[in-house]
């Protein structure tokens, strides 16, 4: 066991005691008084202090639903807070926060939102239920390990778009897509996940690239930081949207930019993308 669990069981251990004590047989209610009922109790890992933990939500406001990470085919990922054992714990953590204490790797949890026990600056008239369910909780080591495989893979597709642009270069992919303002796609990898939806965000891993040379001007796998965007947010070059929405939880693609659908003439300083520079990004979302 880290050392780093022995220190924080002091104060997560109890306070997970206490989550759990408040028991009607049924349904039972958090530290703050919210009611929550477990569907299932697996033995697996519970999360603790600054992990980064996996779940899958769904929101419901009076009886309607209005948000479900699965029909965004995105989980949400959220790191654990770490508590002041010399303040008032309740204050440190959300009803959200305090529902996947109490759940363990693969379990489902319904929580209902006690207005009453909120802060009076957030209470509202709605009746909010969620529905949670974990997915992975990742520690330390396990962030750590998980960054090192992003930067592998993130040097491996430089080599791959190396020979991509080669390709590309020579009329030599066979598979690849133009259209008619002679923008390239490459489908590398089709996922089984669901179409992209633009009213909620999504994550991306990608590389971009001068098809010229070698010079790179971002690398979110090496940095171990995916992309959060929404679509239609002119946040993104408008032909990269526009292939993203026919993309997929899980897709991968190379996509050929001439300059004039990149950014044109004057290129993009603040990049360190040239004057007249054709693109070449590699595309993962996530």
């Amino acid at each position: 066991m880290e050392i780093r669990h022995l220190k924080i069981g002091l104060l997560y251990f109890p306070l997970l005691f206490f989550l759990g004590s408040c028991n009607d047989g049924k349904h039972q209610k958090t530290m703050s008084g919210h009611q929550y009922f477990l569907h299932t109790d697996h033995i697996g890992k519970k999360p603790l202090e600054n992990d980064l933990v996996s779940y899958h939500i769904v929101q419901f406001q009076n009886g309607q639903q209005i948000f479900s990470t699965y029909e965004t085919g995105r989980a949400k990922n959220y790191k654990m807070p770490s508590l002041d054992p010399g303040n008032d714990i309740k204050r440190q953590i959300t009803p959200l926060t305090e529902a996947l204490m109490l759940m363990s790797e693969g379990d489902s949890l319904t929580l209902w939102i006690n207005q009453d026990a909120l802060p009076e600056n957030l209470r509202t008239e709605d009746e909010l239920v969620f529905e949670l369910k974990l997915l992975s909780v990742l520690n330390k080591s396990d962030q750590e390990k998980r960054g090192i495989a992003y930067k592998e893979k993130g040097n491996r597709l430089l080599e791959l778009l190396e020979e991509q642009k080669a390709g590309f270069k020579n009329n030599a992919l066979e598979k690849l897509i133009r259209d008619e303002n002679g923008v390239g796609i490459l489908w590398n990898k089709k996922g089984a996940g669901p179409k992209i939806d633009p009213k909620y965000p999504i994550g991306i891993h990608y590389i971009g690239q001068l098809q010229n040379d070698s010079s790179t001007f971002k690398n979110t796998y090496l940095e171990n930081k995916p992309l959060e965007v929404r679509l239609g947010k002119n946040k993104l070059l408008p032909v990269l949207e526009k292939y993203l929405l026919q993309a997929a939880a899980a897709d991968e693609f190379t996509i050929f930019l001439p300059y004039a659908s990149a950014y044109g003439k004057a290129g993009n300083s603040g990049l360190g993308i040239p004057e007249e520079a054709d693109l070449v990004f590699y595309i993962e979302v996530l």
